[in-house]
């Protein structure tokens, strides 16, 4: 359980991430089950700052006791329904982020900015990959 740190600043000593009531309920009706939920879930768990998710399927499938083939279906899914998102981080590097209306880990004053970079870098990677 994540405490303050008594500096009276409202600062946690523990890592967490902020959730938006309304994407929960989207959350819900969309009735996740099984494989997809526990690697959603496990996801989140350990999703960089940011939402970025660099934590590799081979990890997931070892950590969940899940074959990567399994792992790799549950993101698939994950993806179809916009829950994660591709692109590529700051460094140019393609990686996937859970969607930050699902919820967020970071300052909340980057919310927005970040996610209009994410969208800009992988809209312009997604140019220069269009074949003419």
């Amino acid at each position: 359980m994540a405490k303050n740190n008594g500096n009276g600043k409202g600062k946690f000593t523990a890592p967490f991430y902020m959730s938006f009531l309304s994407a929960l309920g989207q959350l819900a009706e969309m009735k996740l089950q099984g494989r997809v939920l526990s690697v959603l879930l496990y996801l989140i768990a350990n999703m960089a700052y940011e939402n970025f998710l660099t934590i590799n399927q081979s990890e997931i499938g070892a950590r969940l006791k899940m074959h990567r083939a399994h792992v790799s279906r549950a993101i698939a899914t994950l993806l179809r329904l916009g829950i994660i998102e591709t692109g590529f981080n700051k460094m140019g590097v393609k990686c996937y982020r859970l969607c930050p209306e699902f919820g967020w880990r970071g300052d909340v004053e980057n919310i927005f900015k970040s996610t209009a970079i994410f969208k800009s870098i992988s809209d312009k990677q997604a140019v220069a990959n269009m074949e003419y």
